[in-house]
């Protein structure tokens, strides 16, 4: 009887040893599994980031341009308007200086 023990005792701590190598092997590939997709989550999230960032630099740019075309459209109104009354001023500062040669 006493061998029917140690027999028991030996297949329970196989049975054991088994149990605890295959919870170590399903442990292995889980973890390698949550890194991959982990690593493919990350990877997702830069290509993400990227596209999102290119795109906000394409607003920026053309927002960047409406800026400028406004603010160009503005100088060049600002400037014929000036033009138009250093014209204005010139004409009347000939028309002076003729009459002044003119009448002495």
């Amino acid at each position: 009887m006493s061998l029917d023990i140690f027999k028991d005792i030996n297949e329970a701590e196989e049975t054991a040893r088994k149990a605890k190598n295959e919870a170590t092997a399903l442990s292995k590939r889980e973890l390698t599994q949550a890194e991959s997709d982990g690593m493919a989550l990350i990877e997702k999230a830069e290509r993400e980031a990227e596209e999102e960032v290119s795109k906000m630099l394409a607003d920026a740019k053309k927002a960047g341009e409406k800026i400028a075309f406004e603010a160009a459209g503005s100088t060049e109104n600002k400037r014929a308007v000036t033009k138009a009354g250093v014209e204005k001023r010139l004409d009347q500062a000939v028309d002076y200086i003729v009459g002044r040669i003119v009448n002495g």
